[in-house]
């Protein structure tokens, strides 16, 4: 049975934590549930304890037992909300300052337990976020990268066990000031990725700016109280917030701005979510994607991150350089390497009508990713496949590639054709550039790499029509 918290703290109201019994503390803290360790007063959850061993002994409930830290690892699109106690003498048993935990998550509509002041201001930041992602993705949808739409995106507790025995639904509790966190956490479920742990934020949605927020001391106190690391606050509070963090003898806080820039929610938020490690869009300056892409440990995250954000302008100027020489381009060979970022950004500027993929018995994992992308950002080209031996002799190859290529091209003009060189060996790229025929355009693809990831934005694209007889 759920209890309407407004109802509970009715109850309570004006009841200092001192004059509470231990058995009502527990009562209290029962009632709860898990919510009891981000609600109520310390001195409360130690009586609530103190009778809890006397009752049960060390069976106490886990929600008595567990010290909230936001140093833990937390899921992708969470949200840890600092929440001021606006009714301190009347909610004496609430602490001045807490953290209400929410999740964003692909679902049909907001937890109706959660406040309904809280779902406003969710919704607000949705559709915010969503014309954001719809500006810089504009050449793309959320569905060719395998991403579900920010609009199918709402708030459930977290962790979801946490209002199992309470409904805040009616709680008049001030959002706005949540705004930051809340854009930080959709665009964190967005993108899958996990944020840093201990970092929070506090700041109000503002005219090309993070308005000011309220209650500058009882945040500051949750942020202390929750083992926060790193807190974000809007540009103009910052000494205010590092005054407040000095009085309260937390030195170990460290109080940062957001370094705000008029224009969009990731430039108004910009150091809070390059902290929190949001993945940057492709508004963001190249520097910062190639920086982002290069800390991605993850290969999977990595290539998602660079054919979403990286590779469209990349493949841009491929395709602007083609143009440059009036090729038009039917069909494309190439061959796969153990960097397939080569072959998806030949296949993504051209967007032919069929390619022909040279593979051999070493890039088995890499070939399953070429076939993954072109499934997902080129649904209509066919991919025709030819299996090279890595140890052939000139000879075998030479004929390999020359019936391949022949039987690929059919009739096709050779001027509608492009021949990537990049990748392979070098003698594989001399047997495919003399199975080629004249009047094909050749490619090579100058960049510089590590660890077999191409370095972004470095790549130089030489391109040139094989002469005829």
């Amino acid at each position: 049975m759920t209890t309407a918290l407004n109802d509970l703290l009715e109850k309570w109201a004006e009841t200092s934590p001192d004059d509470l019994q231990p058995e009502q503390a527990y009562d209290l803290a029962f009632r709860l549930g898990d919510f009891a360790p981000y609600l109520l007063a310390d001195k409360v959850l130690e009586k609530a304890t103190q009778h809890s061993i006397r009752l049960l002994g060390n069976s106490s409930p886990p929600f008595l037992r567990r010290r909230i830290s936001l140093q833990e690892a937390l899921p992708p699109g969470s949200c840890p909300i600092l929440v001021a106690n606006r009714s301190p003498e009347r909610c004496r048993l609430v602490r001045p300052g807490f953290v209400f935990p929410v999740r964003w998550v692909g679902a049909r509509e907001h937890d109706r337990r959660l406040p309904k002041s809280l779902h406003e201001t969710a919704d607000k930041v949705r559709a915010e976020v969503a014309k954001y992602l719809e500006a810089i993705n504009k050449d793309s949808s959320p569905a060719a990268a395998g991403r579900r739409p920010v609009e199918e995106y709402f708030l459930r507790p977290e962790p979801p066990g946490l209002l199992t025995n309470v409904d805040t639904e009616a709680v008049c509790w001030d959002f706005q000031s949540a705004w930051a966190t809340l854009v930080a956490g959709l665009l964190l479920a967005y993108w899958n990725a996990t944020p840093r742990p201990g970092i929070v934020a506090t700041g109000a949605r503002g005219e090309d700016k993070v308005a000011k927020v309220d209650c500058v001391e009882a945040k500051v106190q949750a942020a202390i109280d929750f083992g926060v690391e790193v807190l974000f606050v809007p540009d103009e509070q910052h000494e205010d917030f590092k005054e407040v963090a000095n009085s309260l003898g937390a030195q170990q806080l460290k109080v940062r701005k957001f370094g705000s820039q008029p224009g969009s929610c990731r430039k108004l938020l910009g150091l809070y979510l390059d902290e929190l490690q949001v993945p940057p869009g492709k508004d963001a300056p190249q520097e910062d994607r190639a920086r982002y892409y290069w800390l991605l440990q993850d290969p999977r995250k990595a290539a998602d991150y660079y054919q979403e954000n990286i590779l469209p302008e990349v493949a841009e100027l491929l395709r602007r350089k083609l143009e440059d020489c009036s090729a038009q381009i039917s069909h494309v060979v190439l061959s796969l390497s153990q960097s397939p970022q080569l072959a998806e950004l030949v296949a993504f500027a051209t967007r032919p009508q069929s390619i022909l993929v040279f593979t051999n018995e070493n890039i088995e994992k890499y070939e399953e990713e070429f076939d993954r992308f072109v499934k997902n950002h080129l649904p209509s080209t066919k991919v025709i496949k030819a299996n090279v031996s890595v140890g052939s002799s000139w000879d075998e190859l030479r004929d390999c590639y020359s019936r391949s290529i022949k039987n690929f091209l059919g009739s096709a003009p050779p001027n509608s054709v492009l021949v990537d060189l990049t990748a392979g060996k070098k003698i594989m790229s001399l047997a495919c550039l003399e199975a080629c025929p004249p009047g094909a355009w050749l490619l090579c693809i100058e960049s510089s790499m590590l660890d077999g990831r191409i370095r972004p934005f470095t790549e130089k694209f030489h391109i040139l029509q094989k002469r005829t007889a």
